[in-house]
């Protein structure tokens, strides 16, 4: 099996995690504060702002499904010494790869068990971990329909959680909010009122967004990203965004309330055949029921609902019309989620080497939109279907 720990050249000693040919984490066991990717740099704030901020004389455990190259663990180690972590990694080759270059240290608490989460979680206790996955995480929210809510039940008598609950709050994003709450808000956000209420563009029309069907405010988005990153091409999650925009000025704030996620845009080359893999692994029945489809830009879509899973793809086109040839490359752009396999996409995106461009999301929107002085959206019809997607779950 090849090595999945690249040296670092620049720093002795340090290696990135590879999946493929991409580097998936950064490992600097001289100076674990060092977090060179932006999403474990979340996890960690995260971490930082709710479990690691209880009391010193509390005794922390925490859970990590995947390990990698132990970052966030050693991380957590530095940050609170002495805390019971167990690691759940079931690449047994890589933690053994992990142990020989880079070690962990004698009395770090850190523990790894060859298991895959799912079953790891299923065999412990209901209180063993304070963390799973760096937080508690829940997914709801979208185009604020809905509110994700926990509780759990804690028995000091039997010093255990004896009862777990997870749901939505369906919400109507149009409701006045209590006034408290609305103190609150101005008070956060008055001194950005500048910024949020800048009239970038003009809408002459209502755009509102769908999560699995072509809409021009999708479009649009995938437009501005794609001329943003200056590619060919351009995909993002449809689940990122949500809402709409009514005719009249645009301001930043009707923008970053459409586009939740201000990712940085990465670019990579991809070949045409790896481009059909995209959409046929978009279009698969599970999938599809719990990610919806894509945004994109700068190609044309045929697809056959009617076909069996992998086979929906009839051809793809650039937007003049164009085939898209198996064996060419193009430059192509995505959100940083994305590009690290998000929406279960990891079997092509991990086979990239993205480059992160800097420019955000939110930027590359509104310099397009200064640009144009209005919203403004490729015409061509990008999405030619027969039948409709099996599973479409999409709330909106």
């Amino acid at each position: 099996m090849s090595d999945r720990l690249a040296p670092d050249a620049g720093t002795p000693g340090a290696f990135s995690v590879l999946f493929g040919d991409t580097a998936q984490s950064y490992v600097d066991p001289a100076d674990p504060n060092r977090l060179e990717f932006e999403y474990v740099q979340r996890l960690t704030e995260a971490l930082d702002a709710t479990v690691l901020g209880r009391p010193s004389e509390v005794r922390l455990r925490v859970v990590h499904i995947g390990g990698a190259g132990m970052t966030i663990p050693r991380w957590v180690e530095a940050r609170r010494p002495h805390t019971a972590q167990l690691v759940l990694e079931p690449d047994a080759d890589l933690t053994a790869e992990v142990r020989r270059k880079l070690p962990l240290g004698r009395g770090s608490g850190i523990k790894v068990r060859e298991v895959g989460g799912r079953e790891g979680i299923a065999a412990m206790p209901p209180d063993y971990a304070d963390a799973v996955m760096g937080t508690a995480v829940l997914k709801g929210g979208f185009s604020g329909k809905s509110l994700p809510h926990a509780r759990l039940w804690f028995d000091p008598q039997k010093n255990a959680v004896v009862k777990k609950e997870c749901f939505l709050h369906h919400t109507d994003r149009d409701a006045a909010a209590k006034d408290i709450y609305r103190a609150y808000e101005q008070r956060v956000t008055s001194p950005f009122d500048a910024f949020f209420s800048e009239a970038l563009a003009v809408a002459d029309e209502k755009w509102t967004l769908r999560l699995s069907a072509e809409t021009k405010l999708g479009n649009f988005l995938a437009d501005c990203m794609r001329e943003g990153a200056g590619v060919e091409i351009a995909y993002m999650n449809a689940t990122s965004a949500g809402g709409y925009i009514e005719p009249g000025p645009v301001t930043a704030q009707d923008i970053v309330s459409v586009m939740g996620f201000n990712d940085p845009i990465h670019t990579s080359k991809i070949s045409g055949s790896r481009l059909y893999r995209l959409f046929e692994l978009v279009y698969e029945p599970e999938r599809f029921g719990n990610n919806a489809g894509l945004l994109y830009s700068g190609v044309v879509v045929y697809a056959d609902h009617t076909r069996p899973g992998g086979q929906k793809i009839l051809g793809i086109t650039l937007r003049d019309g164009t085939p898209v040839e198996p064996g060419r490359e193009y430059t192509i752009a995505t959100s940083e989620y994305m590009a690290f396999g998000g929406n279960d996409t990891s079997l092509v995106a991990n086979g990239l080497a993205w480059t992160n461009t800097g420019v955000r999301i939110h930027d590359a929107i509104f310099a397009y939109l200064r640009k144009y002085g209005r919203m403004h959206v490729s015409p061509e019809q990008r999405m030619h279907e027969i039948g409709r997607p099996e599973n479409d779950n999409a709330p909106f």
